[in-house]
């Protein structure tokens, strides 16, 4: 908690305003409140200072301020004014919250957020080329869901390529030969070429679902889906 007059001079700084901003009270007592605002923010203290003046109280104003050490840290405020014996306003007390891993957290949250919207739309786009794929050779419509099926498992097989094994009793992603991918389950058998293993191919997670497309399409005449 933390004190200042109207004029934004800082009048009471407690141990917890010394654990947020890493000044001690003889290093804060007496000294502006801006010593505690970015350059960038330092238009907020007279608007706050104006609705103190008004008699109003300010919560929760979320804002970035600097500790002793110069990081910037996510902060929300709640502003009271100060009322002398009289009941006229000669100051405010203020309650700052660091809350910066709040902030870390909600940021984290909406970048897995849009990469999981993201990773959905290329999902879609994937199973339309995929539905189009069989629907080039299937004869009737239990062919074409026989074929439609037999892809999506050879899709979701992929998928889980590219992730890490949680047991010690799933195969490693990284020991798979190319012919795991091509089984006979997994494409279309009039468009099936053939094709050696070779060597082992080093691979990363991030290049094994898109090695596996490329093998889906190498084996079905069709160029590389994007």
């Amino acid at each position: 908690m933390i004190s200042k007059s109207l004029q934004g001079i800082i009048t009471t700084w407690n141990k917890s305003a010394e654990r947020v901003f890493g000044y001690t009270a003889d290093e804060a007592v007496g000294r502006p409140i801006t010593m505690l605002i970015p350059g960038d923010r330092l238009d907020e203290e007279p608007a706050i200072l104006a609705r103190i003046n008004a008699g109003e109280r300010v919560d929760h104003f979320e804002t970035i301020r600097c500790r002793k050490d110069g990081a910037f840290i996510d902060i929300s405020l709640t502003i009271s004014p100060i009322r002398n014996s009289e009941g006229k306003i000669i100051g405010a007390s203020k309650i700052a919250r660091d809350i910066s891993d709040r902030k870390r957290a909600a940021e984290h949250q909406d970048l897995l957020l849009r990469e999981m919207h993201h990773r959905v739309k290329n999902l879609f786009a994937i199973t339309g080329s995929i539905i189009a794929l069989a629907a080039r050779t299937a004869q009737t419509p239990t062919e074409l869901a026989i074929s439609m099926k037999d892809r999506l498992v050879a899709l979701s097989k992929a998928h889980e390529m590219t992730l890490p094994s949680f047991t010690a009793a799933k195969r490693s992603w990284s020991s798979q030969r190319p012919s795991s991918l091509s089984s006979p389950a997994c494409f279309h058998p009039s468009k099936i070429r053939k094709a050696g293993d070779g060597d082992y191919m080093a691979r990363t997670r991030r290049s094994a679902l898109t090695g596996s497309r490329a093998l889906h399409c190498w084996f079905t005449n069709l160029p590389p889906m994007r």
